[in-house]
């Protein structure tokens, strides 16, 4: 039986290359496109072992990634000055029907003997050295504290080191810009997006997008409403973190509650869940009260089953206090931690309600607002035991 092939070419080069298809011995077309949402549509039938299709300018990062899932090879029949693009994009490009042809034989021949993990992995762009580090911040629903963790470890890493990088991927409830007092006409996190889809992103492109803020750091602004996250695509961040990474010696990713609410790989929690499978390490932040807990403890089990490859973690429990706590209410949140989910080691923040609505109407960091408070050796002390667990796991 002949491997099939899809083909999805305009004129004038559709004719040579179906005939150069039908040229090759075991393969065979079984399917002439008429553009690439026809090609796209018959490989999530099931139909073809193999697509060559033309350019289009709606061929990006996500339109691959569908191709990928349904473990079906891409060849992009291309312009010689659109080949360096489209290989960006993690696919094989030719100016040449031969070639095409020749590929598609070579790649159907392939598909029955190739793992299904190997066939959807998208080749990423090549990189320049790995660079910084990310650091992604997640945590259950109920505002535990993961845009104040954000602020919080950025200040006192670029206390430590070079100014850090805010990202703010909260797809449910951006705030960061509001709680820094910066206005953006620009969501800087969509329009990253936008060009990782495209294959155009870049240190250059990512510095464009960088507001000062406070102590120094930067920030991408996120979502300006929640009903725009169709535009933070998983496929499009997944080609943004490396020139994060040269663009700033630490990045930190607010990645919302995602997960807690579903872990939609490929919705509205596919760039969240980018950030995670990306970073060198992820920050865990529960709310210290009996129902932030039980919360936390739900949310670490689901992380388990939604990322089983989950990068290091350290878990944090913020607004601890003894009024629902008890009287050790530190000890408290770690055998509750410790007994329900098997956490040997948490880091607690006490709560300051007063230092903590001064810092949002000064729009700054607490630590910045009160550096010698409580709250602030906290935080810093959680970051530098962070930044020290990446440089260990980043290590060679």
């Amino acid at each position: 039986m002949p491997y099939e092939v899809i083909v999805a070419v305009g004129a004038p080069d559709e004719a040579r290359t179906a005939r150069a298809i039908q040229a090759q011995e075991g393969i065979d077309i079984v399917r002439r496109c008429a553009d690439l949402a026809e090609a796209v549509a018959a490989v999530q039938a099931g139909i073809g072992h193999v697509a060559v299709v033309g350019t289009s300018a709606h061929l990006d990062r996500a339109v691959v990634a569908t191709f990928a899932a349904a473990h079906t090879p891409l060849i992009v029949l291309c312009g010689d000055k659109e080949v360096a693009a489209m290989t960006a994009l993690g696919v094989r490009a030719t100016s040449s029907p031969t070639e095409a042809a020749v590929l598609a034989h070579a790649l159907a021949e392939d598909v029955p003997q190739a793992p299904p993990e190997a066939l959807s992995d998208i080749p990423e762009p090549p990189r320049e050295g790995r660079g910084g580090r990310v650091i992604a911040v997640t945590g259950p629903v109920g505002a535990p504290g993961r845009t104040t963790a954000v602020m919080e470890m950025a200040h006192a890493l670029g206390v430590v080191e070079e100014p850090a990088l805010m990202v703010d991927l909260d797809t449910y409830g951006s705030s960061l810009a509001s709680r820094l007092g910066v206005v953006d006409d620009i969501p800087g996190v969509i329009a990253l997006a936008r060009a990782g889809l495209s294959g155009e992103v870049s240190v250059e492109n990512v510095q464009t997008y960088i507001r000062p803020v406070t102590s120094g750091c930067g920030l991408v602004t996120g979502l300006p409403r929640p009903s725009r996250w169709p535009e933070v695509v998983e496929a499009g961040m997944d080609a943004v973190w490396d020139s994060c990474r040269r663009a700033a010696a630490t990045v930190v990713v607010d990645c919302g509650p995602g997960i807690a609410i579903g872990g939609n790989p490929g919705g509205r929690d596919g760039g969240a869940l980018s950030a995670l499978r990306a970073a060198d390490h992820v920050v865990v932040v529960g709310a210290g009260d009996p129902i932030g807990i039980q919360r936390l403890v739900q949310f670490l089990a689901d992380m388990e089953e939604t990322i089983p490859a989950l990068p290091p973690r350290t878990i944090v429990v913020n607004r601890v206090r003894s009024q629902v706590a008890g009287p050790r209410p530190r000890e408290a949140v770690a055998d509750a931690l410790a007994r329900h989910a098997g956490v040997e080691e948490v880091w607690t923040v006490a709560d300051a309600p007063a230092l903590a609505d001064a810092a949002l109407m000064s729009a700054r960091a607490m630590a910045e607002q009160k550096p010698g408070s409580d709250v602030a050796r906290s935080w810093a002390a959680i970051a530098r035991h962070v930044h020290q667990q990446s440089l260990t796991e980043v290590s060679p």
